[in-house]
Formats: C-alpha cells, sequence, structure tokens
C-alpha cells in the first residue's frame, strides 16, 4: 500500500531529515517514520550546508514523500531499519532518488 503525506512536521534526526507519513487506507490509522539521509538531501541540493538540511527537506519534500511512498509500496518496511515510537522506519537513501533528483 503506498504512503500519503501528513501535516506532521519534519524533525533533524541523527541520520537526516525525518517525518510521518500514514499508509494509504489503513483502519485505524498506521503511520511510517520516514528518513531521508544526509546523503540523499545533498543529492538534491549540493551546495546547501549540512546545517540547512532541513530547508532542503521542506523544499524537496514533495518528492521524498513520493519516493518512499513508491518504496513502501513495492518493498514495504524494511525490518532491518528498525522502528521509532514503535512505527516502522523507512529509509530514503540517495541511491533511491532519480538521478538528477527530479521526477
Amino acid at each position: 500500500m503506498p504512503l500519503v503525506a501528513t501535516s506532521r512536521p519534519a524533525t533533524p534526526v541523527k541520520h537526516g531529515i525525518a517525518c510521518w507519513m500514514a499508509v494509504k487506507g489503513a483502519r485505524p490509522a498506521e503511520f511510517v517514520w520516514v528518513v531521508a539521509t544526509r546523503d540523499a538531501l545533498h543529492q538534491l541540493d549540493p551546495t546547501t550546508l549540512e546545517d540547512q538540511q532541513s530547508t532542503v527537506f521542506t523544499k524537496h519534500r514533495p518528492l521524498i514523500e513520493a519516493v518512499a511512498s513508491e518504496k513502501f509500496d513495492s518493498d514495504g518496511p524494511n525490518p532491518d531499519n528498525g522502528e521509532y515510537e514503535g512505527r516502522p522506519i523507512l529509509i530514503v537513501r540517495s541511491s533511491d532518488l532519480p538521478g538528477d533528483g527530479t521526477k
């Protein structure tokens, strides 16, 4: 099942920036913690300094969420990524992004 965006804000985490996404159509609601890695954010905007990653995430959030949704829909959650607050973690890496960072 694909993921859909939520209005919850993005949060800086150890390996990048994260946000909650919801599993489309799940009742009761099910959430996934989506982490965009520093490398993925750098690929999206190589000129941005590391302390500006939140800005890069916000600018490219629709793309990151689309990639996360596709990855979740095709592969499901990867148990090796662990959990956050009892919910699966999905990691968006630079290798998951389109070659030039656009769709």
